[in-house]
């Protein structure tokens, strides 16, 4: 199941000097599994903009919208399947936790240590 989506167009904060921007740089996708709905994987394909940062002592002269409540920044993951994912694999542990997931996005992580975050 895929579900497309994108931000709103309202100003977003800089992470370097924490002023408001509203300057459109450019826009790009962001591609985040999610927890499966009816037995079926959920890819949300997410369109996020990228803004000029207008502050001249910042350091940062663009920068991307972050969306923490829904993924951390360069995660491929939404926050709520990471939590299944590191609830899955530290509870039984290794094979056992796979054995429990048989949802492609959640196998993926779950022999995968070095991306659990």
């Amino acid at each position: 199941m895929r579900i497309e989506a994108s931000t709103r167009d309202e100003p977003a904060a800089c992470p370097g000097c924490e002023v408001s921007a509203r300057r459109v740089h450019s826009r790009y996708e962001r591609r985040l599994s999610d927890t499966e709905i009816t037995g079926r994987e959920v890819v949300i394909r997410l369109r996020v903009r990228r803004l000029f940062c207008d502050n001249n002592a910042c350091s940062r002269r663009t920068f991307a919208e972050a969306l923490p409540a829904l993924a951390a920044r360069h995660a491929r993951r939404t926050t709520t399947l990471q939590r299944l994912q590191c609830a899955v694999a530290l509870a039984p542990g290794g094979r056992a936790g796979a054995r429990l997931t048989r949802h492609p996005a959640v196998r993926r992580l779950v022999f995968d240590p070095l991306t659990a975050t």
